[in-house]
């Protein structure tokens, strides 16, 4: 009786967990798709606004800073980790 009853409680906490988890990741990938699209919205915004001013000198900062921003999670922290 007992251990019916934890292997209930355990099947309905692994059920619980799993939703939890698939709640945050959808959430997550929402954030992200958002995140991306607002990108894409703000360099469009630049490229139109400075396009007259030299065209290929905003292509190459915007992808001076975006490649910038992708070796960021690359580079050594200043923290040692032991």
């Amino acid at each position: 009786m007992i251990c019916s009853n934890r292997a209930e409680l355990l099947a309905l906490e692994c059920q619980e967990e799993r939703d939890h988890f698939l709640r945050a990741a959808l959430m997550a990938l929402g954030i992200a798709t958002l995140g991306l699209l607002a990108g894409i919205a703000i360099s469009a915004a630049i490229v139109l606004a400075l396009w007259l001013t030299s065209p290929l000198g905003v292509l190459v900062a915007l992808g001076g800073i975006y490649a910038l921003a992708a070796l960021a999670p690359s580079r050594p922290s200043a923290v040692s980790h032991k």
